[in-house]
């Protein structure tokens, strides 16, 4: 594959969905993800691993292949700075309501 230099792509929005009910799987939200204004990544997971909250891509049913990969570090550590934070902060919204 002949690989071409494009811009970076940036996280310029972020929309979490939390799970009304909390339940005592690992999944806790889903979100979706705006970059560069362009491109919206739908069904992404916040899941609550041994290590701490995690950020995971969507995927197919078998096999667990995802949708799409993000081909840079920098990328994907991005998204999940910006997926988590914005989640933290949809809880701590919601916990101030309730």
């Amino acid at each position: 594959m002949n690989r071409k230099t494009f811009s970076p792509l940036e996280v310029t929005d972020v929309e979490i969905y939390p799970y009304e009910i909390e339940k005592e799987g690992i999944t806790k939200a889903i979100a979706t993800v705006i970059l560069n204004d362009q491109l919206q990544l739908n069904g992404l997971s916040i899941v609550d691993m041994n290590h701490g909250l995690d950020v995971a891509s969507p995927s197919q049913p078998v096999g667990f292949h995802p949708f799409y990969l993000t081909l840079t570090h920098k990328l994907r550590d991005e998204i999940k700075e910006k997926v988590l934070a914005k989640y933290k902060l949809t809880k701590e919204e919601n916990n101030a309501k309730a």
